[in-house]
């Protein structure tokens, strides 16, 4: 599980591609809106501030789609399409944001933005299909581990921590006990439960960002 407040070495054995990730959605839906603003995190080597935008729960959230995909989202497959058709028609086409980003450690599930996807393809029906019935092909797939899950939570604190996180020369990280305490609640979710929390994007995340995408198992892509 989660070790909490004792995590804060350099990390060890943390794979590449989950600060690819992590620094993915700095990039992508952080930075590209405002000046990164000085955080109370402390001095050091490097510009050093604190994600405003992109909080840790949309990093959560981003981290449990790698992990578990979206499964649940597709088990009535008429009201799925429903909310498909609406999202995609009322996105519209921009190239500011990249098409694919991928949001599992293994570059196996990715998120595919309706946006750009609409900026390629234009009103063409057979593409909004294929992606649509890429989804519910990706849904079919059995995937995730809670105790995979927690590792890789573990693995973000410590990144975290050990300032490892960086967009164009500047360190993105949270203050000391943000994520602690984020993931003592997800822990005793858990607990409680024995279900993992799945949360919606944080209201400045949507404010900002008009979250706008699907996530598909890069197998059933064509």
């Amino acid at each position: 599980m989660i070790s909490g407040r004792s995590s804060r070495g350099a990390p060890c054995g943390a794979p590449p591609g989950l600060i690819q990730i992590i620094a993915g959605q700095y990039r992508w839906h952080e930075a590209r809106f405002q000046p990164a603003v000085p955080s109370t995190l402390g001095s050091g080597s490097g510009a050093l501030f604190e994600p405003r935008i992109c909080t840790i729960q949309d990093i959560y959230k981003c981290l449990h789609q790698g992990e578990f995909g979206v499964g649940h989202l597709l088990r009535e497959v008429d009201r799925a399409r429903a909310r498909f058709e609406k999202e995609f028609e009322e996105a519209a086409p921009g190239e500011e944001e990249p098409l694919e980003e991928i949001v599992s450690p293994d570059g196996q599930i990715l998120r595919i933005n309706f946006r750009p996807y609409k900026a390629q393809m234009g009103t063409n029906p057979i593409a909004r299909e294929k992606l649509f019935q890429s989804c519910v092909a990706s849904a079919q797939i059995p995937r995730g581990s809670p105790e995979r899950f927690f590792k890789t939570l573990e693995e973000f604190l410590q990144l975290n921590h050990s300032h490892s996180i960086q967009v164009h020369g500047i360190i993105y990280a949270f203050p000391p006990g943000i994520i602690e305490n984020f993931l003592e609640g997800v822990e005793k979710a858990w607990r409680q439960t024995g279900q993992l929390p799945v949360y919606p994007h944080s209201a400045t995340y949507r404010s900002y960002n008009a979250p706008a995408y699907r996530v598909v198992h890069r197998r059933v892509l064509g």
